[in-house]
């Protein structure tokens, strides 16, 4: 899905007012990490985000710490999957709820959007969780096999 204009505007400001909000810089580091994230659709690798932003001179220590510090204020999730390598996302308050098809032979993950009727499904169970005296903060729904390209 492709953002327009306005919409990429709004998620750099939102992104900006929370790191103000905890007295850090929107630096130009961060700004590129958030617009790799953005334009990438789908959580992915340090190495993946490096390699996209080696032509601005994103460097590995800044990415990961400036990964690392976002992700502590919600505005990048991190990913363990299955594999080696941990990923990062821009966080769902900024995208959307969504869940993940994750590939077993190459770790790759890609958004899934499940429908609505499903998201009813899981309330319910959260909501017989809580009754149970269990604080849910969040779900997730991950499909497991194996991307197109290694299928």
């Amino acid at each position: 899905m492709d953002h327009s204009a306005s919409e990429v505007n709004e998620l750099h400001v939102i992104v900006g007012r929370r790191l103000h909000a905890a007295k850090m810089r929107y630096s130009k580091s961060r700004y590129e990490v958030v617009k790799i994230l953005m334009q990438g659709r789908r959580p992915m690798t340090l190495p993946e985000i490096l390699e996209v932003g080696k032509l601005q001179g994103l460097a590995q220590s800044s990415a990961y710490r400036n990964l690392s510090e976002m992700a502590e204020i919600g505005i990048v999730r991190h990913i363990n999957s299955g594999d080696d390598h941990s990923r990062f996302e821009l966080d769902e308050s900024l995208t959307g709820h969504h869940h993940h098809l994750e590939c077993t032979q190459c770790g790759r993950l890609e958004d899934f959007v499940v429908p609505e009727k499903f998201e009813q499904i899981i309330k319910g169970l959260v909501e017989t969780a809580e009754q149970q005296g269990f604080k849910a903060a969040s779900h997730r729904f991950d499909i497991l096999g194996r991307c197109g390209e290694c299928a």
